[in-house]
């Protein structure tokens, strides 16, 4: 497929550095399951760094719309070895949570852009805590910052590195949530992260 072949391709011409202050390239420090929590425009490179640095036997699904563009990023990222789970706010919203909610519960990890699938952008939607919440699962803030990149003119300014950029990734501290949030709490919570990802990610 031309668009894994593309993202493949240029992922590895990148000057990538991992910073893992979540233990979670190592098997024996890695909070299981866990949740990799991003902001939709820096996606690119991250099913390159799950084929790169994750073994082959490890599962993990990436939360994609019900959408045509869903569609095309599930086979993207497929070929990555990634699987996905349709459904935003919009359309299948309640089936694509129990979906989630049933995949951790079996220890799958997963990925989720808390501000997709159509904004506000680096608004963090509260669906990624009451997941967490539910299932005890570690939410692993992710950020990404690219020394170059194209900008798409979509609502997210969706970015692409260019050539040869350097990439850093990095895994911020795990962060879990318990089951009983009063509402007060949960809203706390959902700042908490939303902070967490601002601090990771500082060129907005």
């Amino acid at each position: 497929m031309l668009g894994a072949g593309l993202i493949g391709a240029l992922s590895r011409t990148l000057r990538l550095r991992l910073r893992d202050h979540a233990g979670i390239l190592s098997p024996a420090t890695r909070p299981r399951p866990m949740v990799w929590c991003i902001w939709h425009n820096r996606l690119f490179i991250l099913p390159h760094v799950w084929r790169s640095h994750f073994p082959r036997t490890d599962t993990g699904v990436v939360l994609t719309s019900a959408s045509g563009d869903g569609e095309w990023i599930a086979r993207i990222v497929g070929r990555f070895g990634l699987g996905a789970v349709r459904g935003s706010a919009p359309r299948r919203g309640l089936g694509a949570m129990r979906d989630l909610l049933g995949l951790l519960g079996a220890g799958v990890d997963m990925a989720i852009t808390p501000d997709g699938s159509r904004g506000p952008r680096y608004h963090l939607k509260p669906g990624i805590v009451l997941l967490a919440a539910q299932t005890g699962a570690a939410v692993i803030p992710v950020g990404v910052e690219l020394s170059s990149a194209w900008r798409l003119r979509s609502w997210d300014a969706f970015m692409i590195p260019k050539p040869f950029a350097r990439a850093e990734v990095t895994f911020g501290e795990p962060l879990r949530f318990p089951p009983d949030l009063a509402e007060a709490d949960f809203k706390s919570a959902r700042l908490r992260l939303e902070n967490a990802m601002k601090i990771l990610n500082p060129t907005v």
